[in-house]
């Protein structure tokens, strides 16, 4: 049997049942949107190539991650400015920083 990605919804390793009759794996974590996925049957060699042929969400997921760490930077950088600092628009190098965050939030979208 092919290895099995993880689940897509919650990144955890998949539970593989192996049994005589109609083997399956199915995501084990509870309120995943993967556990209430109809299982995989692991007699078919197609149904583990579909759930193993996920270069788009791997590329997609990636994305996220860069997403979402030049966000949190951006509200790290946000949550250290004084009030004077966000009321005076003279802190030219802060705004060429904040440019520059976006454009990598911009980045991790393409």
């Amino acid at each position: 049997m092919s290895e099995l990605k993880p689940c897509p919804f919650c990144g955890n390793n998949i539970k593989a049942y192996i049994r005589k009759n109609n083997p399956y794996a199915r995501c084990e974590t509870k309120n995943c949107k993967g556990s209430q996925l109809p299982v995989i049957n692991l007699d078919e060699i197609v149904d583990i190539e579909k759930w193993n042929a996920r270069e788009q969400h791997d590329k997609l997921t990636e994305q996220n991650k860069l997403l979402r760490e030049a966000l949190e930077t951006l509200i790290d950088w946000n949550g250290s400015l004084s009030v004077s600092e966000k009321v005076n628009m003279d802190y030219t190098g802060k705004i060429v920083q904040y440019n520059n965050l976006c454009q990598s939030a911009l980045k991790a979208l393409k």
